[in-house]
């Protein structure tokens, strides 16, 4: 539902804050619920820590999406934007381990609507996208193809 209060995180709970009228439409719960049926995770502009060692391998970045392949583990995340605008994703890895970061354009896994691969071992990933106001956004932190085994990292979100 998307309202200013709940930023349609709320997978369509009748929550009745000042900008939603209390009610879900069937169409809007069942896209919240299926935005949120592959993320693991709910970010903020704060600064989250995380790992994808012992995480599933749930996604690959759809072809030409990323600059190179991702066969190791995965942790995704779900970003909504307060204000439209471009916001940058940063991913600081641990020394020993290749990130790369893709944003889907849902749980399909199908569709990708842009990321990056080009940091080495222990180099941040980043990540221009545009959001309009309360849009949310699919975030895959990926092991990349040179680093089947996963790492720590942490990932954030700013508005730019």
């Amino acid at each position: 539902d998307a309202g200013a209060d709940d930023a349609g995180t709320d997978a369509g709970a009748d929550d009745a804050g000042a900008d939603d009228a209390g009610a879900d439409s069937a169409a809007d719960s069942a896209s919240d619920a299926s935005m949120m049926a592959c993320v693991e995770a709910t970010i903020t502009t704060e600064a989250v820590s995380s790992t994808t060692i012992d995480a599933e391998d749930n996604f690959d970045p759809v072809d030409g999406c990323v600059g190179g392949f991702a066969t190791g583990d995965d942790v995704v995340f779900a970003f909504t934007a307060g204000d439209a605008g471009t916001y940058r994703i940063t991913v600081m890895p641990s020394p020993e381990w290749n990130p790369m970061v893709y944003v889907l354009d849902d749980c399909s896994g199908e569709t990708c609507s842009d990321g990056t691969n080009f940091g080495s071992i222990g180099d941040p990933e980043t990540l221009d996208i545009e959001l309009a106001a309360v849009e949310t956004a699919t975030i895959v932190v990926d092991t990349a193809l040179t680093d089947i085994f996963g790492g720590a990292f942490t990932i954030e979100v700013a508005a730019r």
